[in-house]
């Protein structure tokens, strides 16, 4: 992370001038700065100069963060994360979650999406959670002759800081199974901004199961089939309307015929 701001208050009793460390209501700290965004973290800093992400989210609005503050034992810094925050970047539903312990594998699954993770995984205790998003968000930046079928992202929280986690110490298996995934599909990486990359490294598809290892919690992922686009005429190429149209009129002329011969025996 890099840190853009940090503060800490000093509150003197001028009666007896002895230090006051609560206060008797809370004051409004504000900051505006055009670093601050979606991401922008808070965090306590201890006299000993640990940080720990503050319990209470920062209200950010635009460029500007705001937090109340009831006591001065600790200092405060403002920071933008090098490890984003996917639940701001199109993939806002937690969907599963599970809490891993160090020497201790686990998996994590939902909507057809199981994440296994090995026992070496992470280094600390942390809440892994398999994130999603509406797979229209990702249909406008689909690259051409391709539909996003379904999305993934993580979010990954150290347990005993409260920071976001984006290097693995061992790759997690993520495998999809999707219905409208085949052996032409593609596994694409997703920026926050929402910018398609292709993957470096080409993913297992079998049937309809694709799996790939990930190490790193710096993008979302979405996997992509071949369009499908509907026929809008036959196979002669003839528009449908003027077809149906002159079958009607065949019908027509026929009954006529038919009505005729009836009416000569």
């Amino acid at each position: 992370m890099q840190t853009f701001a940090d503060f800490a208050f000093k509150v003197t009793e001028t009666s007896n001038n002895t230090l006051v460390t609560t206060f008797n209501k809370p004051v409004i700290f504000s900051i505006t700065n055009p670093a601050v965004n979606a991401d922008t973290e808070y965090y306590d800093i201890s006299p000993s100069g640990q940080y720990a992400l503050n319990p209470i989210p920062a209200t950010i609005s635009g460029t500007t963060l705001s937090h109340a503050i009831k006591a001065d034992t600790v200092a405060w810094a403002v920071a933008d994360p090098t490890v984003p925050d996917f639940t701001q970047h199109g993939f806002p539903n937690v969907i599963a979650k599970t809490t891993f312990t160090p020497g201790q594998a686990t998996s994590v699954s939902a909507n057809g999406i199981t994440v296994d993770i090995p026992a070496n995984t992470f280094s600390t205790p942390v809440t892994f959670e398999l994130l999603q998003g509406p797979i229209a968000n990702f249909t406008a930046n689909a690259p051409s002759s391709q539909a996003p079928v379904t999305d993934f992202a993580f979010k990954v929280i150290n347990n005993q800081t409260g920071a976001l986690v984006g290097k693995f110490n061992a790759a997690v298996i993520a495998k999809i199974t999707n219905s409208q995934i085949n052996s032409a599909s593609k596994y694409w990486d997703i920026t926050p901004s929402g910018t398609y990359q292709a993957n470096p490294i080409a993913p297992t598809i079998t049937g309809d199961t694709l799996s790939h290892p990930i190490d790193a919690a710096a993008v979302g992922w979405v996997i992509t089939s071949p369009a499908v686009h509907q026929a809008t005429s036959p196979v002669t190429g003839l528009p449908i309307a003027p077809i149906l149209g002159g079958g009607a009129v065949m019908v027509l002329a026929g009954l006529y015929l038919v009505v005729r011969k009836g009416a000569v025996h």
